[in-house]
């Protein structure tokens, strides 16, 4: 999350409105009570402006630091393929002079750590990493772990990758990480250990999903994971599809010149 003093100001100036009128309610409760008026109002308008003091303190600064940036992400980065146009916005954000708050959020470098592997650059790829270990809580902790897994599979670092996958798989996990390993399992994991079979079905059921979603960048990833399969599996001319598709729609990604070289050498 990066706020700048404008910013910070703004929002400390709407909170201290909203309890300046939060007090004068009170206040005009004290001295109508004294006069035996009915007071109700007054105490439900110091309630309500407490209440919106509270949803500014918390949610200005998220609105400010953290989804704006993560609106123009997904819009950048998934739709668009547009990825070193984020790299650049985010690393203007982060430097910006007049910052106040830096403070690296895991949504946000989610969308930086794919950028960075749309860009085909791993050492970044694994500084973000980094930081995103450093950013994560309790919640994100074993996603975080889970998102590392998979780029390592995908780097065929298959050891530390499976070191980390054991960790989690045998651990506790709610739903939503749950729903993250089994992605994990069928899609990276079972390509890099040569399960071509499940990695396959895999992709081409995410292929169908992503399809009616719309969404590029998934849409890529299963094009291009689909495309090396059927190269490791020797089959040419399914592969040709998926590495035309990438070469066609791969937008200003490394994947687009990865598909481009790969059909060089069908």
């Amino acid at each position: 999350m990066f706020l700048t003093h404008k910013s910070l100001k703004r929002i400390k100036f709407l909170c201290g409105t909203w309890i300046a009128l939060a007090v004068l309610n009170v206040l005009c409760a004290v001295v109508f009570s004294l006069f035996d008026v009915e007071v109700k109002d007054f105490i439900i308008l110091a309630l309500v402006s407490l209440l919106f003091c509270f949803l500014t303190r918390k949610g200005m600064p998220y609105t400010e630091g953290k989804a704006k940036l993560v609106s123009k992400g997904i819009k950048l980065v998934r739709r668009e393929l547009r990825p070193a146009e984020f790299v650049r916005l985010y690393e203007e954000k982060k430097n910006c002079p007049d910052n106040a708050v830096i403070k690296p959020d895991v949504e946000v470098l989610c969308i930086l750590l794919l950028a960075y592997d749309l860009l085909g650059k791993s050492d970044k790829v694994l500084e973000v990493l980094d930081e995103m270990d450093s950013a994560s809580n309790e919640k994100t902790k074993k996603r975080v772990k889970l998102i590392r897994a998979g780029i390592l599979y995908d780097m065929s670092m298959v050891e530390e990758a499976e070191a980390i996958y054991g960790e989690v798989a045998s651990s506790k996990l709610d739903f939503a990480t749950k729903m993250s390993l089994d992605a994990v399992i069928r899609g990276d994991r079972a390509r890099a250990l040569g399960d071509y079979v499940t990695a396959e079905a895999y992709f081409k059921q995410n292929l169908d999903a992503s399809s009616k979603n719309t969404d590029p960048c998934t849409l890529l990833n299963c094009h291009i994971n689909l495309g090396e399969i059927y190269v490791a599996k020797g089959e040419g001319e399914k592969a040709r599809e998926h590495l035309c598709w990438c070469a066609e729609n791969g937008g200003e990604t490394a994947v687009k010149t990865k598909a481009e070289e790969m059909l060089k050498n069908l």
